[in-house]
């Protein structure tokens, strides 16, 4: 399952509040923590990294 924007709007609020990755994650209704570390590196939205057809 993919991150939806909303969810990871979600997880990077409650990371800036000073939650763990995996607290921030069942928050948002995100399954993994490797999907958290991966928007937190990208530090872009899902919507973002969409490539269009080719």
């Amino acid at each position: 399952m993919t991150a939806t924007d909303a969810q990871v709007r979600l997880l990077m609020k409650e990371r800036s509040n000073g939650k763990t990755q995996k607290q921030a994650a069942v928050k948002a209704n995100i399954g993994s923590c490797k999907t958290v570390r991966k928007y937190e590196q990208l530090d872009k939205l899902p919507s973002e990294l969409k490539r269009g057809r080719e």
